[in-house]
């Protein structure tokens, strides 16, 4: 009954409407399964790093292996600012929890916005986490520039009691925001709950003082 819900609701959403333009390519990276063929709602459920993370080793999605403290992945991973790097597992920090530590880069830095694929080491914890995603409102990408977890705690929450897959996720918080709803998260970043279940933020650039 409950997939037949969400059905209805992706068949819906999708009519004119583009919602997962930005969200997309974060959703295949990390391995989250639409519901239904127009993808308007998605499900991180599935995702190997949800299934594999541990608090005192490192999973690392490229492999589908679980590293020690210390240990690192065998070959360079291209990482977020465009480099080729060494990623060490660290575990040193129980606030932060396991992650994974560049060293030993090269090559020469590209756009970092464009290379979606390192999100699976650099924004392991993040995505686990249930952060939210961060877009750029002035450089056009498929891939967020970083993932933020405070300011909202004042954010008013919404009852998906019925069916949470028509809802995105609040981070720091056990609750739920329905598609549509729009906030301010800081004073240069907007979010908006457009394909679940992740947020979609926008940063947009500070004026420059007179």
């Amino acid at each position: 009954m409950l997939f037949g819900l969400v059905l209805v609701s992706c068949v819906t959403l999708i009519v004119g409407q583009t919602p997962c333009d930005n969200l997309k390519a974060t959703y295949r990276v990390f391995g989250c399964k639409p519901f239904c063929p127009n993808r308007v709602t998605y499900s991180c459920d599935v995702a190997p790093i949800r299934i594999n993370y541990q608090q005192t080793t490192c999973y690392y999605q490229g492999d589908g292996k679980q590293y020690q403290p210390g240990d690192k992945i065998p070959t360079k991973v291209v990482s977020q600012a465009g480099t080729s790097c060494i990623y060490t597992c660290d575990t040193s920090d129980a606030t932060v929890g396991p992650r994974w530590v560049a060293s030993e880069c090269s090559g020469e830095p590209t756009d970092a916005t464009q290379l979606c694929s390192s999100q699976i080491v650099d924004y392991m914890g993040p995505f686990y986490k249930k952060y939210a995603p961060v877009f750029s409102s002035v450089v056009t990408s498929d891939c967020p520039r970083k993932w933020i977890n405070d300011n909202f705690s004042n954010v008013p929450l919404d009852d998906c009691s019925a069916n949470r897959y028509e809802c995105c996720e609040v981070p720091t918080t056990t609750g739920y925001v329905k598609i549509g709803s729009k906030f301010a998260a800081t004073t240069y970043i907007e979010c908006e709950c457009k394909c679940p279940p992740f947020l979609t933020c926008t940063e947009y650039p500070k004026p420059i003082a007179q």
